[in-house]
């Protein structure tokens, strides 16, 4: 069986629905209150063990209750947790989400603890990153422990899977020899100033990550697909239809917990896309953000089997 370590963050989060968001110095009441554990990194694992993967996380919570909770509910999950710190005098990550009627989203985040993973913290957990088949990160920890911990699983000849965040800036050192790297329209946008609306425009955005240094390059577009390119070329793969959308929250998370599991167990690029989409879908369908929508294997096998998705060479 494949291991997987994933660095990155741990958020308790507060996610709330009001029907508009409020003008400056208005108050207004919202419809819902949800808590729920996040973090692009505790998202990550908490899917990849509800997938049966042996997974260990790297990374830091505060010395306070919601920590504690944290860990306890990734350890029940199956994560390792051994490698995780309660960092002394400071809190837990925390991130305050909140939509509208229409559906916008707007967030407030609290780094916390999460910015004390730094390159020593990283150095003395070497070892688990080293024992492991495959490396996730994010780009929401420090950007120097995220070279670190690149350049410690190169060395090790590990795979690296790459979640780059949408306001992350990155030496371009942390690009070259990433096996994997997976932004988002939104984040690609952010991180080479290119807006990509077709195949021409994800061409030329996959370039700048290729002059990099990256191998592969997955960019997702929602509803829209997803662009996978190589060196060799690329293709455009067509979303799952009909899905009713109950909450995105999250999505992007479950996408690439569930791509790096498909590579894991062999699957091949073709299929490893579908069954990462798949599982994006059923997650949307259930509210709640990534670790409340986790789907089962059963739930994306079927969405696989059900739809031909449209795909065109570009």
């Amino acid at each position: 069986m494949s291991t997987y370590c994933v660095i990155g963050s741990l958020y308790y989060s507060l996610s709330t629905q009001c029907e508009r968001f409020p003008n400056p110095g208005e108050h207004i009441e919202v419809t819902s209150l949800a808590p729920s554990y996040g973090g692009p990194g505790g998202n990550i694992a908490a899917t990849l063990a509800s997938f049966g993967a042996k997974v260990s996380f790297i990374g830091k919570v505060g010395s306070d209750s919601f920590g504690k909770t944290y860990i306890a509910s990734l350890q029940k999950l199956g994560v390792l947790t051994s490698d995780i710190k309660a960092e002394p005098k400071f809190a837990t990550g925390m991130m305050l989400r909140t939509a509208d009627a229409a559906g916008e989203q707007t967030e407030l985040i609290y780094p916390g603890a999460n910015a004390k993973l730094d390159d020593s913290y990283l150095s003395i957990h070497s070892d688990t990153l080293k024992q492991c088949d495959y490396l996730l990160l994010q780009g929401d920890i420090p950007s120097s422990t995220a070279i670190l911990a690149k350049e410690l699983a190169r060395k090790a000849g590990k795979t690296i899977f790459m979640a780059p965040g949408i306001t992350a800036t990155y030496p371009a050192v942390i690009y070259d020899m990433l096996d994997y790297i997976t932004p988002s329209r939104e984040e690609t946008k952010s991180l080479t100033g290119i807006d990509v609306v077709d195949g021409a425009s994800a061409k030329r955005a996959s370039s700048w990550f290729f002059k990099r240094g990256a191998r592969n390059v997955l960019i997702t577009c929602g509803a829209e697909g997803v662009f996978f390119f190589d060196r060799n070329g690329g293709h455009h793969f067509g979303a799952y239809r009909d899905i009713r959308i109950v909450d995105e929250t999250d999505a992007g998370d479950v996408f690439n917990a569930a791509f790096a599991f498909a590579i894991g167990r062999g699957d091949t690029m073709q299929d490893a896309i579908y069954f990462a989409q798949a599982a994006a879908a059923v997650s949307i369908q259930k509210p709640g953000g990534a670790q409340a929508s986790i789907p089962s294997l059963m739930e994306i096998e079927m969405l696989c089997n059900s739809q031909l998705l449209d795909t065109y060479t570009i």
